[in-house]
């Protein structure tokens, strides 16, 4: 109760402690929602399965922390893992739909650029929030 905070803390805060993957969380939960989706008959229950595990390893204790009063960002830290690996997931299913379409030269370049945008917003967070 001591460190009271508003219902969407976490909405805001998770993002921000989760830089720079945090730019893969769209993905991530786009390819989550589409493998809990799938059917169970035939080869896509293991990835249901695996969605299954990691969604509720992550909107668990997401929820239970968000209705407490009291919240830091301390708190989420056991579901960095989970939402590692959902990064991880959502990035190579996704890649696997487009089956080759990335060659490694465009896949690099991809990353490089993603990187230096986390890079250029970290840094300008540095130098205006924390001169």
């Amino acid at each position: 109760s001591s460190h009271a905070r508003p219902f969407y803390y976490y909405a805001y805060q998770l993002p921000l402690d989760f830089l720079p993957w945090s730019l893969l969380l769209p993905l991530a939960a786009i390819q989550l929602a589409r493998s809990l989706r799938s059917q169970p008959p035939g080869p896509e229950w293991s990835e249901r399965s695996t969605a299954r595990l990691l969604a509720s390893w992550i909107l668990v204790p997401l929820a239970f922390f968000s209705l407490s009063a009291g919240k830091r960002g301390l708190y989420l830290l056991p579901i960095f893992p989970a939402l590692a690996l959902a990064c991880a997931y959502g990035w190579t299913r996704w890649a696997a739909e487009r089956d080759g379409a990335l060659a490694p030269s465009r896949l690099g370049r991809i990353l490089a650029t993603a990187v230096g945008v986390v890079a250029i917003l970290e840094l300008a967070a540095f130098l205006l929030v924390f001169p």
